[in-house]
């Protein structure tokens, strides 16, 4: 019984997760949240109301395999600094947008040379994804990153 129980609720909160939090409100966050604490998972979940270079939540998948091996971001965990070192083109930025663990966009900032020193220590302690993208919304690399202050 209770295992059928903690099924059902994990369908409930999988189908609340996958709404617009922008249209739906704050309970989308709170169950993507308790989903992955309730199922030990670190599901990122589209938003389905925000998409294209705007989009506020990070795009579903295994972060891991979204890697480019040009782009290195450092220390991994971080403290005050977070290092971004990529290989920009002549005259060419991208993006770097660094997402909470309820998917909420916590930091965006352009990045406009190969090495980016991004100051963290106005974030919390924690567990961040990140996304980079170029200018036309293409992802670069997604990762996550633990800051420790």
């Amino acid at each position: 019984m209770l295992r059928q129980f903690k099924c059902n609720a994990c369908n409930t909160l999988y189908s609340i997760a996958q709404k617009c939090p922008l249209e739906d409100g704050l309970a989308v966050f709170q169950a993507r949240a308790l989903y992955n604490r309730f199922m030990n998972t670190d599901t990122i979940f589209e938003n389905p109301c925000d998409t294209g270079n705007n989009a506020r939540i990070m795009l579903p998948g295994n972060t891991n395999s979204n890697t480019n091996n040009n782009v290195e971001v450092y220390p991994n965990p971080a403290n005050t600094l977070l290092n971004v070192q990529t290989q920009l083109a002549e005259g060419k930025t991208e993006n770097m947008c660094i997402y909470n663990a309820f998917g909420q966009r916590v930091k965006c900032l352009t990045l406009t040379n190969n090495l980016t020193t991004i100051p963290v220590n106005d974030l919390a302690a924690g567990i961040y994804m990140y996304r980079i993208t170029d200018m036309q919304g293409n992802l670069i690399k997604a990762d996550k990153i633990m800051l420790m202050h």
